[in-house]
């Protein structure tokens, strides 16, 4: 992991904007994978409720 960090300064050192760039675009990954799992939450959610529904 330190390898990884290590990298990214270097990229940051060379073009600082670009560095600010690949932050804005990693986060909106982050979110839309936040966006899924709380999805996959409700799915379960939703089906213990159908569950004592049906019984």
């Amino acid at each position: 992991m330190s390898a990884i960090h290590r990298q990214l300064p270097r990229f940051a050192f060379p073009g600082v904007k670009k560095s600010t760039s690949v932050k804005p675009r990693s986060r909106p990954p982050m979110p839309a994978a936040t966006g899924n799992a709380q999805q996959q939450a409700q799915q379960p959610e939703s089906e213990p409720v159908a569950v004592p529904g049906y019984n």
